[in-house]
Order: structure tokens, then C-alpha cells, then sequence
């Protein structure tokens, strides 16, 4: 799994209002598969409003070489016979992973005074941040704008 596509996919959950909860601590996940035992550790579980999802996440050149493929087939049959979900993901639209990215960053208060916060949150209006922003006084022009 790559580094940054895993990051990307922690940083996408977290703003997706589906998921309730992400297990830091994956599974071992074994079937009688073929006529033998398979195992496999799946990436991220999650527990989301519609239940749990299984989450493996793998680059997009990797999905079609035979182990790869064999194996996420398995792992989908048993995770579906639970009745949980189950996804692969590849690495995400360079847009929408740059997006994420930036907005996350927001999430750190440390970068943003607290009275800047209030006084921001007092303007936005109507849908029009941007504008009710520079509205906002008494602050360095690039914390506002």
C-alpha cells in the first residue's frame, strides 16, 4: 500500500460524515478458500452509518496482477457473507486529494487565533465566505482573505 495514498484515504474518511469510527488496529481475516487456508490483514476497517466497511487500499498498476486480484476477491466474498461492506481504492483524483489536504489543514486551531475564529464565524453569511471574510477587521489581511 502506498504511504500516500493511505494518508490521502485517512484524510478523506475523516471528512466523510458516513464514517463513525475508523479500528486503528486491523484484523486477520482467514477462509477455507480453494481448498486451503487464505489470510489476509484488509487495510481499514470502518464502522459507518450503514455498517461496517472493510477498506483495502492498493495502487491502481497492482489490481489486476493475479495474487492481488485473487485475493481481494476472497476477502470481498467473506467480508460480504458478514454483511459488512467492502471497498478497494486506488489513488484518488489529484483534485480531490489536494483539496482534502488543504481543508485539513484548517482543522489545526494552533494555525488560527481563537478570536479570529469567532469574529469569522460572526460574518459568513449567505453562502459567500469569501466576501464575509474581508469583512472581518482588526486581523492581518492573509489570515482573513
Amino acid at each position: 500500500m502506498g504511504t500516500y495514498t493511505s494518508c490521502v484515504l485517512c484524510l478523506r474518511v475523516d471528512f466523510d460524515p458516513s464514517v463513525r469510527h475508523v479500528v486503528v488496529q486491523p484484523f486477520l481475516l482467514k477462509a477455507w478458500v480453494q481448498g486451503k487456508v487464505r489470510k489476509h490483514i484488509p487495510d481499514y476497517p470502518l464502522l459507518t452509518r450503514e455498517g461496517p466497511l472493510v477498506v483495502d487500499v492498493r495502487p491502481s498498476r497492482r489490481l489486476e496482477t493475479p495474487e492481488v486480484a485473487f485475493t481481494f476477491a476472497w476477502t470481498r466474498q467473506a467480508v460480504q457473507d458478514r454483511g459488512w461492506g467492502y471497498q478497494v481504492l486506488s489513488e484518488p483524483e489529484p483534485a480531490l486529494s489536494e483539496n482534502v489536504r488543504l481543508l485539513a489543514g484548517y482543522r489545526l486551531d494552533w494555525l488560527f487565533p481563537a478570536d479570529l475564529l469567532d469574529a469569522a464565524d460572526g460574518a459568513v453569511a449567505d453562502g459567500m465566505p469569501r466576501e464575509a471574510l474581508g469583512a472581518v477587521g482588526g486581523f492581518a489581511p492573509e489570515l482573513v482573505g
